[in-house]
């Protein structure tokens, strides 16, 4: 018992105890409000009857026309691998309906919140690593998308690692580390693949900051970091480029999501649709008896295209109208009704959900900005909301594409709690806040890890490597 009393005073242990209540929060939602909802024609169901038959041993089929009567086989692309890859997983055990699948990403939400407060932890110390754990444990953008069965419950939990591998990289770059964010960054990639630019975007600003190292040093963590990317998603490239017709790398998805964004009712201000999709979009629907998903990929983009190239002068302005509404800055309760409906993602919970989020957002900013003052570098996460803006210019605002950047909000948002704190104690003159204070920026700044050493007096108060 007094091993058991030690680990629950301990960080992991505290972490563990709310990565727990993450866990029951995702499976009570699950159990009383999504037990017996229907999948419908959607990407949860795409990932869920994909899982399946990777379980069956019939590959990478494309799912709708796999199961359809008369069964048809085409190769199924239409998302990256690793969502459908863990599914399978639970489905070789049997364990194959769509609630059990629930229950089954549940577990990848309590993961995140764990990632999510170590990944914290690495950055500003062991309190706001509890902090951030404790926000994500609750924060309704992060658990929807687990009870959905979509794909953004695995990507938060990559994101997580990856921003924890990145800043572990900066506090040490060693060739075991700049792997270690090769192997996280190559998993979000295989989740959702706008994660790809992560490589070059945030990993080559992190070595080459570091001027302290040799430039060839520099560029062979590089080059470490982005071999053991590759090695880990080439297998999937390769595989694509074996089984479709057009090239197709990561997934075939982005020409029918172009399609989607582009037409009358996403481009008119007087629709609820408008920086949003609208099934009036494929109104043309696919070509008669093609199943390759390549050609159909090219096809959808083509149209998709057209579409932006005779509203040119619209273009810009819808594409800001997306980054507003992905981040719920246009029409927000008018987003929530199209969640709502489109997404089933609840109104409820989507009114609390977007509630938080602007708190948390102007926590972020404040906690963005001690970051700077502190001299951590804050490129990570400027390099997330970038790819978010960017992926705008192809995909549309939906709330659910933002979840790197609810990840960046939730950690940004306790570092500025755990200031906050630490000031009210000490305007309190709590006689323990000092010490407190000392040993946790001593813990910051040698990486809260084994074998980083100290650094002196002046860079631990800043947390500069």
């Amino acid at each position: 018992m007094p091993a058991v009393r030690r680990f629950l005073g301990s960080f992991e242990g505290r972490l563990t105890l709310v990565a727990l209540v993450g866990l029951a929060v995702r499976v009570a939602f699950t159990l009383v409000a999504r037990r017996d909802q229907d999948l419908g024609f959607s990407d949860a169901s795409y990932y869920h009857l994909q899982g399946r038959l990777l379980a069956n041993g019939r590959g990478f089929l494309e799912p709708f026309l796999a199961l359809d009567e008369p069964p048809t086989e085409a190769p199924g692309g239409a998302h990256p691998p690793l969502y459908s890859l863990y599914f399978a997983f639970w489905s070789a055990f049997g364990l194959e309906t769509p609630l059990q699948h629930r229950l089954a990403s549940c577990l990848l939400g309590a993961a995140a919140v764990a990632v999510i407060g170590l990944a914290t932890r690495r950055i500003a110390g062991d309190r706001a690593g509890l902090i951030a754990a404790a926000i994500a444990a609750i924060y309704g953008n992060l658990w929807i998308n687990d009870v959905m069965l979509a794909a953004e419950s695995l990507f938060a939990l990559t994101v997580a690692w990856a921003i924890y591998a990145t800043y572990t990289l900066w506090k040490d770059p060693t060739a075991w580390h700049a792997a270690l964010f090769g192997v996280a960054t190559a998993s979000a990639a295989l989740t959702r693949a706008e994660a790809i630019v992560y490589f070059p975007l945030i990993l080559v600003p992190v070595v080459l900051t570091r001027r302290t190292l040799a430039m060839r040093r520099r560029i062979e963590l590089i080059a470490v970091g982005g071999v053991v990317g590759a090695m880990l998603v080439s297998p999937w490239v390769l595989y694509n480029l074996s089984r479709f017709e057009e090239p197709t790398y990561l997934s075939v998805g982005s020409g029918y999501t172009l399609m989607l964004g582009n037409c009358d009712a996403t481009y008119d201000f007087s629709k609820n649709s408008v920086g949003y999709w609208n099934p009036g979009c494929d109104e043309v629907g696919p070509p008669e008896g093609e199943l390759d998903q390549s050609v159909l990929e090219v096809t959808y983009r083509e149209r998709g295209l057209d579409y932006i190239e005779d509203h040119l002068t619209e273009f810009p302005v819808i594409v800001g109208v997306r980054i507003l509404r992905v981040l719920d800055l246009f029409r927000p309760w008018e987003n929530i009704g199209l969640n709502t409906l489109i997404e089933r993602r609840g109104l409820v919970p989507g009114r609390i959900a977007t509630t938080i989020y602007y708190a948390l957002t102007a926590l972020s900013l404040y906690g963005l900005w001690l970051l700077h003052r502190r001299r951590v570098m804050i490129w990570p996460f400027v390099a997330i909301f970038l790819v978010l803006c960017a992926t705008m210019l192809v995909a549309f605002g939906l709330t659910r594409y933002r979840v790197p950047w609810d990840v960046a909000v939730v950690i940004l948002a306790a570092v500025a709690l755990d200031d906050i704190a630490s000031a009210g104690r000490r305007r309190t003159g709590d006689p323990a806040s000092s010490a407190s204070e000392r040993s946790r920026a001593s813990r910051s700044a040698s990486g809260c890890g084994p074998g980083i050493p100290a650094r002196s007096e002046r860079d631990q108060k800043y947390g500069a490597p």
